[in-house]
């Protein structure tokens, strides 16, 4: 990037603009320490697992499952299990179709069911089948 004859080369100055300063702060600090300062990173979780998945940074994938987890609810499962399946985040994705499956209106859910069944995206409609064949077995 800086030999290449790219902007870059003569400014010296690489233009990140897929995230904001705050979220561009914990991811490199998280990869020059291993640690992230969860009161800082607070409401972020989303942000820093987009930016570790596009900037290959694994372990922070890992490191966030957990409180992507704690943060769980039936106002953001749907929410939480489209970014588990984008970013590859197989516990993640796992607690949300579970609370899906036990935890939210059973009609809520079949409407959003049917939006992600009937819509363009391939990915959701094999989610959407994946969760609708789960609650079949789950019937009492």
């Amino acid at each position: 990037m800086f030999s290449s004859g790219f902007q870059e080369e003569r400014s010296r100055l690489v233009q990140i603009q897929d995230m904001d300063r705050a979220t561009l702060k914990l991811l490199l600090a998280f990869m020059y320490s291993g640690v992230l300062d969860m009161t800082s990173a607070k409401s972020r979780e989303l942000e820093l697992l987009n930016a570790a998945d596009k900037y290959g940074v694994e372990e922070l994938k890992q490191y966030l499952e957990l409180p992507l987890c704690a943060l769980l609810s039936t106002v953001n499962a749907f929410e939480l299990l489209r970014a588990s399946e984008r970013h590859d985040v197989p516990h993640l994705k796992e607690a949300s179709v579970e609370h899906i499956i036990h935890k939210m209106d059973r009609e809520e859910s079949a409407i959003i069911l049917k939006e992600m069944m009937f819509g363009d995206d391939m990915t959701e409609r094999v989610l959407a089948g994946t969760i609708m064949e789960r609650l079949w077995l789950s019937k009492p």
